[in-house]
């Protein structure tokens, strides 16, 4: 019988539960800033609304050590991320709230087994438990155990380690005992001892020796007793393996997922023991057993039950089916009021059919072992001294779903992740899946192999892992897992705002209930695959974060979104207001008024006023929210620096027309008035070229970056306005005095104070005490900013900072193919690609080319030249030339050093980026880049690296350490993100000197930034 404590903990767990409801759904309201080797299809017993209790705790993310079938995490797969803006909801994601709902509680852990009686109030100590285990020994007939050891278990299992003397060799026979830590899981041994029997013959997985659902034994409780494994824990050896080696490593895994995608089952559910599987078993099993699959799971606080079993059918009635039983089932439970939820992810599922999201081949379902990762992965070293696969480990919760589901981008393979658990970075989530640093080149190579492996057995790989996939997945979660948690409610939340401005982009009405049911093909697609449809745009079109961070070069919104999605007044009745503003100001009716793309920050409109000669066209920029009195300075140093950077012709800005830093005026905010560039946006142009006109392009942004780079300030800082406030004026005086340099931005109210020129060293050090000032009431703030401290000290112990790092210069930190335009110029000679970059070969992605173990190898990007198709050295097109660069708020004065953000806008549509990306061009794309993509790259990266030496180790080594701190620095710890982020950046740092670094100095090695 559970104990009072655990009686209590399910009611309090029900009552918040509900609480938590009322409180998201006013967030809702109101939202906050029989298998063979071939694999032949499966033939299952069906199991009609079986009832299997399993276990309601959630397991610990921490690694299980190799000789067990590591019980380390919950079919729920995320960890909990903290509360925005709350400290509290870091410390409770810290302390592992045991209270809380599986899915929110699942950083909790149990430290090497040494606190799991303290932590498990219920559960006996392990000096008196273990008598009991030999109790077991003697009654399964294997006599007297030479050792019982505790081993790490999880919160579902505990497991102890058994020796025996060897009874026909010389070494000890091992077993790994698990036992149920609740009785909930009276079913769950036996589901486990029929899944890994069933999976034998594919895999290597532990035998079952002995197994028992109920308390009837000497422990008195549900166990299930297996053999020990050989080999290593991957995740303790892969990291640490030179190049070469890696390779076999990931090939073996390749195969892994290749071996259980060829397993075919008839039906989407959960695999279960069959009614021929024995329900105990004081020995191996030997017969032919058959095995079930069932619904998705019900949680009901511990305890569990299943969906009636599902039947094949299309995705998209898969999911609906899905939604309206978890729908019926929350209401008969008066858990949760979450109709509305459930019926908003049902007509989800519609308008992604409309969409053309699904394909016919999501019918057919495959095995999923939705926890594959190097901690459940054993290996060994064979005769030959290649690696091998001795085991696979965890396969509690095996689950039977459509390919697409199974496609989450495998992180763990190209970057350790560290403190986080495989479950946050795979499986049906929309977490973050990407590592919070650019990956080095080694990474990139290793990602680009395993994404070949795959897309050459799968044509479909890449699009179901990084295109529509993403969307499915993020659906599809709800429909296996249901809302069981607080952040449940917010991912949801998420998803339908996301999918809304995803959605309309494409001009369908989100507003409208698409009930397409009755209109469906068999195959629940209503468009061919052969023929273009709306799936060939979101594979690469993902919505961008819904974080308004630095990413203006992320998907451009539908313009006719933008009285819903900012809260604007419609543009039909706005229009008359700019046309009476213009009026006001001198400028005359305008002859058309137009609706243009704008940004997060600012609306937009084109205006055309009638000339002499030829019209003249204007840009309206007006803020999508006007501005208070301590903020009227932005708009002022927006357009002095437009002024100062007007006499450097080669940028091409915009000129001023007029500007008004009041809000007195028709429509009633600060506005700027700038004659419209001619040209189109690089963005939308690049695109559609050939590789050779793509490289010429990539030439004249190259140029222009160059000379970007020559213009030089004194001081670092923040480039400021000096006109006096109010601004008002229609007759700009087009000066081109340099602005003052003034600090950073602490807060809304308060800028910091100037910094004169320095090494970067010193100005790093002195904008940390200015925060530590500002920061100084809150001591945990304190503690991170002195850890920035030490990093800066590391850095300068590594060698990472140069004398040329005092030199400042201009940095437009949103430069990308956006907001730069192009023309075409026929008159202009083509340009000519140098003879040396001709007689240099692209290296392509292959694991001969991956380099050692030094990271300097790193550096050694410079010599991957670019060729152009069939040898050409010369571009045949037409000339371009760059007609303006725009959008320059914010501009800087800093180190060279900063602004060397990788420029990947030019070989890599953002467009295709995933729905977590928010802006940070230092993370990579999330799929390996095509032959023409790594021509641009490098090409570009070999020019820049002509015209300075430095370019490459500034861009993809010591840069990438630098300027990730100095974004800490820009923008303190506003939020629990950032908070969170610095403590993993500092874990990071600390990681990468210790073992680089300082190995290298002590060694003898030289100076890594040299």
């Amino acid at each position: 019988m559970p104990s009072i404590s655990t009686l209590l903990r399910k009611v309090a767990s029900k009552i918040k539960s509900k609480i938590q409801y009322k409180v998201a759904k006013s967030m809702q309201k109101k939202p906050l800033p029989s298998i063979s080797n071939d694999a032949s299809t499966l033939n299952v017993t069906t199991v009609n609304d079986s009832s299997n209790f399993d276990h309601g705790f959630p397991r610990t993310p921490q690694s299980a050590p190799a000789v067990v079938d590591s019980d380390s995490s919950d079919e729920v797969m995320e960890i909990p991320e903290p509360s925005e803006g709350t400290l509290e909801g870091l410390q409770q994601c810290i302390q592992s709230n045991a209270g809380s709902q599986s899915s929110s509680s699942g950083c909790s852990h149990v430290s090497k087994g040494t606190g799991s009686t303290w932590e498990y109030d219920y559960q006996e100590a392990f000096a008196t438990y273990k008598p009991k285990v030999i109790k077991l020994c003697h009654d399964l007939g294997l006599g007297e155990p030479s050792k019982v050891e505790r081993m790490s278990g999880g919160s579902n299992n505990r497991v102890i380690s058994l020796s025996f003397p060897a009874k026909n060799s010389t070494n000890d026979e091992e077993y790994v005992l698990r036992i149920c830590r609740t009785f909930f899981a009276d079913e769950s041994p036996r589901d486990q001892a029929a899944v890994l029997h069933h999976v034998a013959p594919v895999m290597p997985v532990p035998k079952v020796l002995a197994f028992e659902p109920t308390r009837k034994n000497a422990i008195e409780h549900p166990y299930s007793l297996q053999e020990k494994l050989r080999g290593k824990n991957a995740g303790e050896v892969y990291y640490d393996l030179p190049e070469n080696e890696k390779i076999e490593v990931i090939d073996l895994v390749a195969d892994i997922i290749k071996k259980l995608n060829a397993v075919k089952t008839d039906r989407p559910g959960h695999f279960v023991a069959g009614p021929s599987f024995p329900s105990f078993s004081n020995g191996p099993i030997t017969t032919p057993t058959d095995i079930d699959i069932t619904g998705y799971r019900f949680d009901n606080h511990g305890e569990s039950t299943h969906m009636a079993t599902l039947e094949k059918q299309p995705l998209v009635s898969h999911l609906i089916h899905a939604f309206k039983t978890r729908k019926q089932f929350d209401e008969d439970r008066e858990w949760f009021h979450t109709d509305d939820l459930w019926d908003e992810l049902s007509n989800m599922a519609k308008q992604m059919q409309t969409a053309g999201l699904f394909s016919k081949r999501d019918t057919d379902c495959v095995m999923w072992h939705w926890d594959i990762a190097f901690r459940n992965i054993l290996i060994e070293k064979n005769t030959l001294g290649k690696w091998e696969l001795t085991g696979l480990l965890d396969w509690d919760m095996l689950k039977s779903v459509p390919l697409v589901l199974t496609r989450a981008p495998a992180v763990w393979i190209w970057c350790d992740e560290g403190d986080r658990s495989s479950r946050w970075i795979q499986g049906l989530c929309d977490k973050e899946t990407t590592p919070s640093r650019a990956l080095t080149l080694q990474e990139l190579l290793l990602k680009g192999y395993f994404e070949q492996i795959m897309q050459h057995a799968d044509p479909n790989y890449m699009a179901d892992t990084y295109g529509r996939g993403v969307w499915i997945r993020r659906l599809a979660h709800f429909a296996v897992h249901g809302i069981t948690a607080i952040e449940d409610f917010d991912k949801q939340a998420q998803l339908v705002r996301d999918w809304n401005r995803y959605y309309k982009s494409f001009g369908f009405d989100t507003d409208t209930d698409t009930d397409t049911d009755d209109e469906d093909d068999e195959d629940g697609s209503n468009a061919d695959e052969d023929e273009t449809s709306v799936a060939e745009k979101c594979s690469s079109a993902i919505i961008g974060s819904s974080q308004t961070s630095r990413n203006s070069n992320r998907t451009k919104q539908s313009s006719v979104s933008s009285t819903s999605e900012y809260g604007q007044e419609p543009f039909d009745t706005y229009k008359l207001k700019v046309t009476q503003l213009c009026q006001d100001i001198g400028f005359g009716p305008p002859s058309n008024v137009e609706h243009m793309v704008g940004g997060s920050f600012n609306r937009v409109i084109g205006l055309t006023f009638p000339g002499q000669s030829e019209d003249q066209n204007y840009v309206l920029r007006i803020p999508r929210d006007p501005f208070e009195d301590h903020e009227l300075h932005k708009i002022r140093d927006q357009a002095a620096i437009l002024l100062f950077l007007k006499q450097f012709d080669f940028l091409c800005v915009p000129t001023i027309a007029a500007i008004d830093t009041t809000v007195d005026n028709v429509i009633a905010s600060q506005f700027v008035l700038q004659k419209k560039i001619t040209g189109q946006s690089l963005s939308d142009v690049l695109p559609t070229l050939p590789l050779v006109e793509k490289l010429e392009l990539t030439t004249l942004v190259t140029q222009l970056l160059i000379k970007m780079e020559d213009i030089t300030f004194e001081d670092p800082g923040v480039l400021s306005g000096t006109q006096p406030l109010p601004w008002v004026s229609t007759s700009i005086h087009q000066s081109s005095s340099p602005p003052v340099i003034s600090g950073f931005q602490l807060d809304p109210m308060t800028v910091g104070r100037p910094y004169r020129k320095q090494g970067l060293k010193s100005f790093l050090c002195n904008i940390i005490s200015e925060w530590k000032e500002y920061d100084s009431t809150c001591i945990n703030y304190m503690l991170l900013w002195n850890q920035l401290l030490d990093v800066v000290k590391q850095m300068e112990q590594a060698g990472f900072f140069k004398d040329s790092d005092s030199e400042n210069i201009l940095w437009n930190w949103d430069i990308c193919s956006r907001h730069i335009l192009i023309e075409r110029d026929d008159s202009l000679t083509p340009t000519v690609l140098g003879s040396s970059l001709a007689s240099e070969t692209t290296q392509t992605l292959n694991p001969d080319n991956l380099g050692g173990n030094s990271i300097e190898s790193e550096a050694d990007v410079e010599n991957e030249a670019f060729q152009t198709p069939d040898g050409q050295t010369q571009l045949t097109s037409g000339g371009w030339k760059i007609t303006g660069t725009i959008d320059w708020d914010e501009a800087m004065s800093v180190p060279r050093v900063i602004t060397r953000v990788p420029r990947t806008w030019l070989w890599f549509d953002d467009n295709e980026r995933t729905t977590c990306w928010d802006g940070d061009r230092e993370l990579p794309p999330q799929r390996a880049l095509t032959e023409d993509e790594l021509a641009i790259k490098n090409h570009f990266d070999q020019i820049m690296q002509q015209a300075d030496p430095n370019y490459m180790n500034d861009t993809y080594f010591r840069g990438v350490w630098i300027r990730h701190l100095f974004s800490f620095m820009q923008t303190g710890f506003r939020n629990c993100y950032q908070y969170k982020m610095v403590g993993k950046f500092v874990k990071d740092w600390k990681n990468y000197f210790d073992g680089h670094v300082l190995a290298m100095q002590e060694s003898g090695g030289s100076e890594l930034s040299d």
